[in-house]
């Protein structure tokens, strides 16, 4: 913590859990893609979540073609990880200007998610970009960099104006 000047985070969590049932079913139905069925089935129920909106084509296909060139074995245990993860206590040890953005459609880190992780970390601002899924970078990219360049342009308070 000590080394970082700046925390910027963007639909991401503290401890991955299912805030509804909806949720809970995606989380078992992509483990069972990930272990038992193939990268490609796997890839098209991750892009397929991420980006449902029909106007979101492009990036579902681009997302599915990256899942599919990744190391199976890789993977996996990337997603292991996700699962079992707990930051719990660590982030209070940040005390860099930290910004959390994340989309209120978000189906899978919910929101609350994002909340506890902002909550965690002393002095953050967290942003919500309404109607804004997982892919809130790509999906509203205008309101997501006007966000980051007005918390990039803000003095650091660690001393350090270049951060």
């Amino acid at each position: 913590p000590q080394r970082v000047q700046r925390l910027m985070l963007a639909s991401t969590f503290a401890r991955l859990a299912p805030s509804n049932a909806g949720q809970a079913g995606y989380f078992l139905a992509r483990a069972s893609a990930t272990f038992f069925r193939s990268q490609r089935e796997q890839a098209d129920l991750v892009a397929e979540r991420i980006f449902p909106k029909p106007e979101h084509a492009e990036y579902r296909l681009g997302l599915a073609q990256q899942i599919r060139q990744c190391d199976t074995t890789t993977y996996r245990s990337a997603l292991i990880f996700l699962a079992m993860y707990r930051l719990g206590h660590g982030l209070a040890k940040f005390t860099a200007p930290s910004l959390v953005i994340g989309g209120d459609a978000d189906n899978t880190v919910a929101i609350e998610r994002q909340e506890e992780l902002a909550a965690s970390i002393p002095g953050s601002n967290f942003v919500v970009i309404k109607g804004a899924g997982h892919g809130v970078a790509v999906e509203s990219p205008n309101e997501f960099n006007q966000y980051m360049f007005k918390w990039l342009a803000e003095p650091s308070t660690n001393g350090d104006q270049n951060a």
